[in-house]
């Protein structure tokens, strides 16, 4: 028979021994141990480490997250470094990763140096081969040759159908071997393209040209006796098509580097009050807009807007024209803007900024004045126009003194221009 176990005397019922931390100790106030609410305290404690360290490992992806985004965006802006053009230099007085900003850095005339030669000059092929020796050694790294003319015709076997219906395509068997004669001497070859000056298609091509108020006689830009002469109507949908087809195909056809497009303006002149150009009414668009929409078709059909060059007035870049450019075409999609800054094109006294300055008087201060004032008004907005101005090249020292002003006031890129072709170097 088993002996019934008895508790020590005084102990509860199922307790042996005393601790002296239990709370029914004999003489011990009836207290919580406090076992739970240290483990609730720990439970606690750990909870709220977790959510510390959570907080933090949100701060730290957070941080990491807007550093990486704000430098992807930064490098995103950092201008894109293009491969250098043959003949291709830094600005004047700028070594390669100086930070100094210059105007026309990266964009498109930044060292391009150009002359003209007009089609006599394409002839004689050792003259020309002796011309182009020389101009290599004076910096001269491309050539502006005529494609279309100023009197509409082309000098390149043209298949436009409707230049061949104007009978304007009259191909200079000397163009391509001239062409070929420019690469060989690593220049750059640029086509002149004359756009909207074309009386040739205004007097052929249907609904293209420019009127006599509710007539259907051409309009004329000076007397017959004295030269005026039809235009085309930069409203006209076929007088836009007419040229960019030109243009897209004989960039590709002769292999075009660059295009120099002038006469993308409306004309001035006599009588512009019954001058009519239909769907003028019709349209939403204004006249500077008209012709920068046209600039941008010709970029898309050449392929870019660093193969445009446009040639403005050299007063309009400065003042704005209300009558050929209803403002200024500074801000068109072009690449490069070829101000004319050739004394005979510019009129006396012309307003540069805040002064009156006379060509007669001091030609090689105007010049400097105007690339400044020109290269300010083209980067305005953000916008990183190129200035390429035309130069009068008749006379070496005046043509030095001129590239050397265009050059003070931040040009490197310039078009040396002589009528003849003829230049020294």
């Amino acid at each position: 028979m088993k002996r019934k176990k008895k508790n020590a005397e005084g102990l509860p019922s199922g307790r042996r021994s005393y601790y002296g931390f239990v709370r029914d100790y004999p003489g011990n106030e009836p207290v919580e141990s406090g076992y739970r609410s240290d483990v609730e305290k720990k439970q606690r404690r750990a909870s709220a480490v977790k959510w510390v360290f959570a907080a933090l490992g949100f701060v730290f992806v957070f941080v990491v997250g807007y550093f990486s985004v704000t430098l992807m965006l930064d490098v995103s802006h950092l201008p894109v470094v293009a491969e250098s053009q043959p003949g291709e230099t830094a600005a004047p007085g700028q070594e390669a990763g100086d930070d100094q900003a210059q105007p026309t850095q990266d964009n498109g005339s930044n060292g391009r140096n150009a002359i003209y030669l007009p089609a006599e000059k394409l002839a004689d092929t050792q003259a020309l081969n002796t011309l182009l020796d020389g101009a290599a050694a004076a910096g001269i790294n491309a050539v502006v040759l005529d494609i279309k003319n100023a009197d509409g015709t082309i000098n390149y076997a043209c298949a436009v159908p409707e230049a061949l219906a104007a009978e304007a395509p009259a191909a200079d068997e000397n163009l391509l071997p001239a062409i070929d004669a420019v690469r060989q001497h690593g220049m750059d070859v640029i086509g002149l393209f004359h756009c909207f000056d074309d009386p040739l298609a205004a007097s052929s091509l249907e609904g293209g040209a420019v009127y006599y108020e509710d007539t259907d006689q051409l309009w004329l830009d000076g007397a017959p006796a004295k030269g005026g002469k039809a235009w085309l109507n930069p409203y006209s949908q076929a007088a836009r098509s007419y040229n960019i087809q030109i243009i897209q195909e004989a960039f590709g056809a002769l292999n075009l580097d660059k295009v120099l497009l002038t006469g993308v303006q409306f004309p001035a002149g006599y009588s512009m009050n019954k001058a009519r150009f239909d769907g003028e009414e019709s349209s939403s668009a204004g006249r500077n807009a008209t012709l920068k929409s046209f600039v941008d078709s010709v970029l898309d059909a050449v392929g870019g807007a660093d193969k445009i060059l446009l040639y403005v007035t050299g007063d309009s870049a400065l003042n704005g024209d209300a009558e050929r450019y209803d403002g200024s075409l500074l801000d068109a999609s072009a690449r490069v803007c070829a101000p004319d800054l050739r004394q005979a094109q510019l009129p006396d006294p012309m307003q540069v900024g805040e002064e009156e300055l006379s060509p007669q008087a001091d030609m090689n201060a105007l010049v400097e004045a105007a690339c400044r004032q020109i290269v300010s008004r083209a980067t305005l907005g953000g916008r990183s126009t190129g200035i390429m101005p035309v130069l009068d090249a008749q006379d070496a020292a005046e043509t030095q003194a001129y590239i050397q002003a265009a050059e003070t006031a931040g040009v490197s890129g310039y078009i040396l221009w002589s009528d003849t072709g003829d230049y020294a170097f």
